[in-house]
């Protein structure tokens, strides 16, 4: 019965356009090595995945802007710089970068 009410409620609030809640975690998947978190803040709500930040505004839920953590060995890159603009601006974790994807000084 409590399962069926929430799926009645989650459907009533997505119908009503209406953001969902989270809560504040840290979260370790060993299986495929990802590590994703979620913070509130009073304009966003971040979630990050392996370094990487996705901005979610809080009162609409829409994706807001993404970014990346400075500890996560990511590294800026300009669009014209990758091979493929569907490439991740750094590689995975236990993954290496190929040099089309590293950062070229000049």
């Amino acid at each position: 019965m409590r399962l069926k009410f929430r799926a009645i409620l989650g459907w009533l609030l997505n119908t009503a356009d209406l953001p969902g809640f989270v809560a504040e975690r840290d979260r370790r998947a060993s299986i495929i090595d990802a590590t994703v978190g979620v913070r509130k803040h009073p304009w966003f709500t971040v979630i990050t995945v392996n370094g990487l930040d996705i901005y979610f505004h809080r009162l609409t839920g829409a994706i807001d802007g993404v970014g990346f953590s400075p500890v996560a060995g990511c590294t800026p890159v300009s669009v014209g710089q990758l091979a493929d603009s569907a490439e991740p601006p750094c590689a995975l974790p236990g993954t290496t970068q190929t040099e089309d994807q590293s950062v070229r000084s000049e």
